[in-house]
Formats: structure tokens, C-alpha cells, sequence
């Protein structure tokens, strides 16, 4: 248990899986543990590389569909149920459908991996939170990837306009014309 937070190595007995199926087989191994170990899906997080959401990025959530994420498909099925947590960690998207496999299964560059480790990092952090059940505060620990933006100024009340303060305007002249376009 090198590296966990104390509280959650003295007090909550957590476990890791990394299945060694292929990932379009991730629920065979999802579904053996779950059974053996009489784990409730709820109680189960599955954390797996999400296209929708830019590299950095990432989100926590409770149920919901598949995405056409094949791993997730498998995982649904096995489990009879999509009732259980996910950490969604951002990959960002090809831009292009018939990239997406290629885009999946190769590294990412440079600068996308540093984002991706920084999501995975700010993850780890919400980790005690999340074996204790604390979902929101944990949520609000991964879905915070950056400061909030500072709110725009407020523009300046108008004051009331007074007499001489409205001015007779007219389109500007083109001084190559040579006449005044009234």
C-alpha cells in the first residue's frame, strides 16, 4: 500500500485491479471481482481514458452509457448494470471518426502526456475522498483543473444624459470623393 494517503491504509480496506485482458475484455475481470469479493457496483470506480473531455481534463460520475468505449461496453454487460463510479481522464478527440483507433492506441505527444499525468496527479489527490465515500468533495477535487476565471468588470452605470449632450452626427466623407455627401 506504498503511497496511499494513512487514512485510507489504516482504517478502509481498498483494492486495485489492472486487468490483463485485452481492454474490449475488461469486464470478465471487473465481473470475476466483483462476484468473488461481493462488491456493489456503486462501490466501484473504473477509471479509463475518455475521448470527449480535452487532455488535462478530467471528470467523476456515477453511471451513464458507454460512449462507444469498448472497455465500458464490455464492463456494462459483464455487470448486468452501469451503476458504478468513473474517473474519466481526457484524451481529447482526433477530430477526425476514422482516427479515433489509431488515436486511442498510440502515445500521446509530449505536451498531452504532461496534461494527462497532471489530471491522473489532481486525481490521486481526491483518492482519500473517494474510499471514504465522500463523492462530492472528491468531484469537486477532480473537476477543479484550473482557477476559476475572474469575473468581468461591471460596465459603469450610464448617467442620465443633459441637455447639450447629444450631438448632430454625420457619416464621415470620403476626402478623395471632393464634395460632401449630403
Amino acid at each position: 500500500m506504498a503511497g496511499l494517503p494513512e487514512p485510507i491504509t489504516k482504517a478502509t480496506r481498498c483494492g486495485c485491479l489492472k486487468p490483463v485482458t485485452f481492454m474490449n475484455l475488461s469486464g470478465k475481470s471487473v465481473s470475476a471481482l466483483a462476484r468473488f469479493y461481493k462488491i456493489a457496483p456503486e462501490h466501484m470506480l473504473v477509471a479509463h481514458d475518455e475521448l470527449d473531455l480535452v487532455p488535462g481534463e478530467a471528470k467523476l460520475k456515477l453511471g451513464g452509457g458507454h460512449a462507444g468505449h469498448n472497455g465500458l461496453r464490455d464492463i456494462h454487460a459483464q455487470m448486468g448494470t452501469d451503476a458504478y463510479w468513473r474517473l474519466r481522464l481526457g484524451i481529447g478527440h482526433p477530430g477526425v471518426k476514422s482516427e479515433v483507433v489509431h488515436w486511442v492506441l498510440k502515445k500521446p505527444a509530449p505536451e498531452q502526456r504532461i496534461l494527462i499525468d497532471t489530471s491522473i496527479e489532481r486525481s490521486l489527490q481526491a483518492l482519500a475522498c473517494l474510499v471514504s465515500g465522500e463523492m462530492e468533495k472528491a468531484m469537486q477535487m477532480v473537476h477543479t483543473s484550473k482557477p476559476p476565471r475572474p469575473k468581468p468588470p461591471r460596465p459603469a452605470a450610464a448617467s442620465p444624459l443633459k441637455e447639450g449632450d447629444l450631438h448632430e452626427t454625420h457619416p464621415p466623407t470620403d476626402p478623395r470623393a471632393g464634395s460632401d455627401p449630403a
